[in-house]
């Protein structure tokens, strides 16, 4: 099946093979394996692809070997996830914090200029792209390595990267703009409705708190690796950066970044979005559920 429009001779050079044989000998199942291959290779596997066909002016074999690294990443660390997207057809993302979400999650994702216009405190975004504090639409992309870069953007240690993944299926019922970058990027104007919204990819040891902010709005949430890549792409200079042995060994040995469970100053930092009643309405909820345990007629898993 074709999935791409480069050669493989025209996406390789010395680095690429160097991330492949890394990306390969990580992958410990021969099943995992081949498909990593695939996509390393060929551009996809299966159906999938690591092209949206929605890009086709921003494509370029350097691009084009950006995708093949990121999904290749991600199929070989967290499989299930990589399996979740193509399965349903989640494909275009776009990188944001966790202080975003509480507005996303009632609010959908708007624009800076949408926000302002409605009251709603922006509390993240890429500033460098506002023109005057302003900005009227919200980039998208089909390059989860691009997603990832955005996400990470966070220093703070209640800061946490967030992927959140629509299908390009939305495209024809949201308004589409261009955007002026070197990315595989494109602009939505306004607004994404969150029924359109149908993935957040979080760190692991940060997925039972999202999973728990999501609560049941039908948003899949699976764990993603943001921080621990061993490998950096500059989209400048088309270079790519293999990050050191430590990092390296680390992928290679399938170990990540010890878990964390948030304490109670973290929740409140992120509690800080959150209007009084709405916080007050989540506290009322869950000391029902939590009498109702006690009592033996709740469910655990809540």
């Amino acid at each position: 099946m074709h999935y791409s429009d480069y050669s493989l001779d025209s996406v390789t050079n010395e680095e690429y093979e160097k991330v492949c044989n890394i990306l390969l000998k990580g992958s410990k199942k021969d099943e995992i394996k081949k498909k990593v291959e695939s996509i390393l290779y060929e551009g996809g596997y299966e159906g999938f692809s690591v092209d949206s066909n929605e890009f086709q002016i921003r494509n370029n074999p350097s691009i084009e070997r950006k995708k093949r690294i990121g999904f290749s990443y991600l199929l070989a660390t967290h499989p299930e996830t990589f399996e979740t997207l193509r399965e349903n057809h989640i494909n275009l993302f776009h990188g944001t914090n966790v202080n975003a979400l509480p507005n996303i999650l009632k609010y959908g994702m708007k624009s800076v200029d949408d926000q302002s216009a409605q009251g709603i405190e922006t509390t993240t975004g890429e500033t460098w792209s506002r023109f005057g504090g302003k900005r009227d639409y919200i980039s998208v992309t089909d390059d989860i390595d691009t997603a990832l870069d955005y996400s990470s953007k966070g220093n703070g240690q209640t800061d946490f990267g967030v992927v959140i993944g629509i299908s390009s299926d939305s495209l024809r019922k949201l308004r589409r703009c261009n955007v002026h970058s070197s990315l595989p990027e494109l602009g939505i104007e306004g607004s994404i409705p969150l029924e359109h919204i149908k993935f957040l990819g979080v760190p692991e040891e940060k997925l039972e708190f999202v999973q728990k902010l999501v609560g049941d709005l039908p948003i899949k949430v699976a764990p993603i690796n943001i921080k621990e890549r061993f490998y950096y792409i500059n989209a400048e200079d088309e270079m790519i950066y293999i990050e050191g042995e430590d990092k390296v060994n680390q992928y290679i040995e399938g170990k990540s970044s010890p878990q964390k469970r948030f304490n109670a100053k973290e929740i409140g930092e992120v509690a800080k979005t959150r209007k009084m009643s709405a916080i007050r309405k989540l506290y009322e909820k869950a000391k029902s559920k939590i009498l109702n345990m006690v009592r033996g007629d709740g469910d655990e898993r809540d």
